[in-house]
């Protein structure tokens, strides 16, 4: 088994490959930050401890603390949120706060490099391989990719039929009849995985499977042809009775769950109005 790609979908897949395939060859272009995920199952009597409005009190906890503001608890307390108490720390070290954009500049660039030494420092004390160990090392700042969160997936890697192949940042060189080449060299493979992303600048209609028509019969795709145009990303003029909901010229927050039901209340309100006759 050949899979392409060690970025938020590989890493989630490695782990399950390695452990159910003969042979496994993971290709890789860039390494990604793969951080501790450190989960475990959750305490019932905690959870049942729990008041009305946790989950929403979390999620505005979450959104609070990624986008550097302050709350006096970390009620998630995961790799995201550790990012920013991290610079936030620094930050407010010896200065109360008050710094110049210099300085705040330096203090954020040494927070990450910090961070970034901590992962790279994982790396070796998981990966047996000193020379497999350097090439999953990330070389970049923390957030030029987006950060991973796995327990198992460097593990994977200590596997005795697992091989990673480094395109030290080309890419693969072609695919063929049997299988991937790298450097020169034929990976013969019965099953090859993309795990190389997914399509954001295809027209929505194909993403969607389907045309939606508004006034006039204007299509969706048509309207769209030079680029989405919506107001607040969930109305499009000419297509009264369309919502969308998605991340694209919204007030798009770090939780995903948390904007999708903002529009969703928003979306309801909206339909009730109209229902009501106002």
């Amino acid at each position: 088994v050949g899979i392409i790609g060690t970025g938020a979908t590989a890493v989630q897949c490695v782990p399950h490959l390695g452990a159910g395939a003969k042979q496994l060859y993971v290709f890789q272009r860039t390494p990604s930050s793969v951080d501790i995920r450190n989960d475990h199952e959750t305490d019932a009597e905690w959870f049942r401890n729990l008041g009305s409005g946790w989950h929403q009190e979390r999620m505005e906890n979450f959104n609070t603390l990624v986008s550097g503001g302050f709350a006096e608890e970390d009620l998630v307390n995961d790799g995201w949120t550790e990012i920013f108490r991290n610079l936030r720390s620094m930050v407010m070290e010896d200065t109360g706060g008050e710094l110049t954009k210099e300085e705040l500049a330096r203090k954020t660039e040494l927070a990450d490099f910090m961070k970034m030494e901590q992962v790279r420092g994982r790396v070796d004390s998981v990966v047996k391989d000193p020379e497999t160990a350097e090439k999953l090392k990330p070389y970049y700042r923390q957030f030029c990719k987006r950060p991973c969160f796995h327990d198992d997936y460097l593990e994977t890697f200590n596997r005795p039929n697992v091989t990673l192949v480094d395109t030290e940042g080309k890419g693969v060189e072609r695919i063929t009849e049997k299988g991937v080449v790298v450097g020169g060299k034929e990976y013969e493979l019965d099953c090859l995985i993309f795990a190389t992303g997914f399509e954001v600048g295809t027209d929505y209609t194909r993403r969607a499977g389907y045309e939606i028509y508004g006034t006039g019969g204007q299509t969706l795709t048509a309207k769209w042809k030079d680029g989405m145009r919506t107001f607040h990303g969930i109305h499009t003029h000419g297509f009264p009775n369309c919502f969308v909901m998605g991340m694209t010229q919204t007030g798009l927050t770090a939780n995903i769950p948390h904007m999708l039901k903002e529009q969703a209340e928003h979306i309801s309100y909206i339909i009730k109005r109209g229902l009501d006759g106002n």
